[in-house]
């Protein structure tokens, strides 16, 4: 009987406290791996990190990656730049590389500015150099614009094209001397560019229109340097400019090689909003249709018939599934097939 009465004693006792022991076992659970997880934060040396940043490997999830990553957005932006400032002085070349790009927040510290003006002459890796040459472009320091356009020869063609889009952002501030030098280059991509500094500098865009024009090699790049550019008149002159050359096909007895960026740049005055999608489509199939002009331009043409995707799109593709020209054909059959896939 005793006994009996022990155990119903004993099950009222559990029943009632279950729920309350239970959770305070899972509380002191929960409160210890949450411990633990804080003691192995803390035990992680950034030291140890930035040593094994060396063994990632581009493109692929890097452990060491995601936890520095982690560090430097819990850190200061005090701390953020000793770390990274330090990672460029003493560490390996792809790690000095990483902080390079993570510590472009920072361009126009003079203590940096400093150190990147005496390491440029040092640097032999093409990468690192574009790196550190686009940091001292951007810093707004009159002395590290001055330092790159002084030494601008010495420079690889490879370097020269890509810091171009850090001279485009300091534009107002480059020397008339540079940009003129700019437009000596044997580089058809540097030559646009010096039209295109001049033409922002004067404000004038009748100096990119008849780089446009000229139809040569730095042409598809003023293309580019027009679309890009704001001024209310651009939409209707480019309009303009690309049926004046569909015009002169008639008279020409060469096939005319107009770029391809002619096209591309209607698709994106269409993007912009800053033409209507049909007048835009009336050109572009003049241009598929006109044998006169270039297997580039008219391929393009016949992907951006696609990719516009009006209501008569297909029908019009498909007069030129079979065109003579092999190059244009194909476009063509690629066209209608991502039309068709789109439904």
């Amino acid at each position: 009987m005793t006994r009996n009465l022990l155990t119903i004693i004993t099950a009222v006792f559990l029943l009632s406290g279950c729920k309350s022991s239970f959770g305070s076992l899972e509380q002191k659970t929960d409160f210890t791996t949450e411990k633990k997880e804080q003691r192995k934060k803390r035990n992680i040396s950034i030291g140890n990190i930035i040593k094994k940043l060396d063994l990632c490997k581009d493109g692929i999830y890097c452990k060491a990656q995601h936890q520095f990553d982690e560090y430097l957005s819990s850190v200061s932006r005090e701390k953020r730049f000793e770390i990274l400032f330090h990672m460029i002085k003493t560490s390996t070349l792809r790690v000095k590389t990483l902080a390079i790009i993570k510590i472009f927040p920072f361009a126009g510290n003079a203590e940096l500015s400093d150190f990147l003006r005496a390491q440029l002459g040092k640097i032999k890796d093409p990468s690192c150099i574009n790196l550190v040459a686009a940091l001292l472009i951007l810093s707004g320091i009159p002395q590290d614009l001055n330092l790159i356009t002084k030494h601008w020869e010495q420079f690889g063609n490879e370097t020269k094209k890509k810091l171009i889009w850090a001279l485009r952002h300091e534009n107002q501030r480059l020397p008339k001397e540079f940009i003129d030098r700019l437009s000596l280059s044997e580089i058809p991509e540097i030559r646009a560019s010096s039209v295109e500094f001049q033409s922002t500098a004067s404000g004038n865009i009748s100096k990119l229109e008849q780089c446009i024009r000229n139809n040569n090699l730095q042409s598809p790049y003023c293309v580019a340097a027009y679309i890009r550019r704001k001024n209310p008149q651009i939409p209707t002159h480019f309009v303009q400019i690309t049926k004046e050359m569909i015009s002169s096909t008639k008279t020409s007895k060469k096939r005319l090689n107009a770029p391809k960026e002619m096209v591309m740049g209607l698709q994106s005055l269409v993007e912009q909003k800053r033409i209507k999608t049909q007048e835009a489509f009336d050109i572009i199939v003049d241009i598929l249709g006109n044998r006169r002009l270039g297997d580039s331009i008219r391929s393009q043409a016949a992907y951006a018939i696609g990719e516009l995707a009006m209501p008569h799109s297909r029908k019009t593709l498909e007069r030129y599934r079979r065109d003579r020209r092999k190059r244009v054909g194909y476009a063509v059959r690629r066209a209608i097939y991502f039309l068709e896939s789109k439904g």
